[in-house]
């Protein structure tokens, strides 16, 4: 009987351990992240923007946050910062072409985006919006592979002013979205 039992023991032990060895892994978290507003972008131009191509130092600051990801939760907030000189107009705001901007992130980590910028201007003042969205790949750091979209969207009235009205534009505010992903 003592034996009998043991035989029953050592059957369900390893039945139970069978049921344990197949059970079904949780999946990996998805990898990338998603950042959206109040997350945003201010350009400044000086001198300002005219219709007449001058030398121009334009600086852009891109604020990330707040921002998930499933797969690195620690990061949750980002800056893409740069200054640069050239000549420039209201007309090259609208101009589509590639574009390359690394994003820090608030681990000290950052993920390097090369993206096609498509520009567009949606109806006119008061109320036009300005809207760019940037197709694209991370192409060096984290999460690099994966694709990448990001949209600004602001007021396009001053944009709109300086194209068709003689206008100045000096800065351009927009709201962010961003997302990477597989």
């Amino acid at each position: 009987m003592v034996r009998l039992a043991r035989v029953v023991t050592v059957a369900a032990l390893t039945i139970a351990g069978t049921l344990f060895t197949v059970a079904p892994v949780s999946a990996a978290p998805t990898p990338g992240i998603n950042c959206n507003p109040p997350s945003s972008n201010l350009l400044t131009f000086t001198p300002p923007l005219t219709s007449t191509l001058q030398p121009t130092t334009i600086v852009k600051q891109t604020t990330y946050k707040p921002c998930v990801s499933q797969s690195n939760p620690n990061v949750i907030s980002g800056t893409s910062n740069v200054t640069f000189n050239m000549m420039d107009d209201c007309t090259m705001l609208m101009l589509t072409g590639s574009t390359t901007f690394t994003i820090l992130w608030n681990t000290g980590q950052t993920s390097t985006i090369t993206a096609t910028r498509s520009p567009m201007l949606v109806g006119t003042p008061p109320g036009s919006q300005f809207v760019v969205n940037f197709t694209g790949t991370v192409t060096a750091g984290l999460w690099a592979g994966l694709n990448a979209k990001q949209q600004f969207k602001g007021s396009g009235d001053d944009l709109f002013n300086c194209l068709y009205r003689g206008g100045r534009l000096q800065s351009l505010k927009s709201s962010v979205t961003l997302a990477i992903f597989p």
